[in-house]
């Protein structure tokens, strides 16, 4: 892989992971998938718990971009 793809690749799963994070926000809240505080945890106010979702997919997305095509095998690299 040349670097300009290492770059391409790097810079668009940050920004699908961006747009996800800001789209899927009031989603999460509005579906009451947050973390409230208490017990241990010290934060203050609800947390909505889709950054890990967003940057699964945003890594899946630049994973799919870096590879070689490989044909129908191509799939295959980010499920592993």
């Amino acid at each position: 892989m040349v670097p300009m793809g290492l770059s391409f690749s790097t810079a668009l799963a940050f920004a699908v992971t961006v747009v996800l994070t800001l789209t899927l926000r009031p989603l999460a809240v509005r579906l009451c998938i947050t973390d409230k505080p208490g017990g241990r945890k010290q934060h203050i106010g609800e947390i909505p718990l889709v950054g890990g979702i967003a940057m699964f997919i945003g890594m899946l997305v630049a994973t799919m971009t870096a590879v070689q095509p490989m044909g129908r095998w191509t799939l295959l690299v980010p499920a592993a």
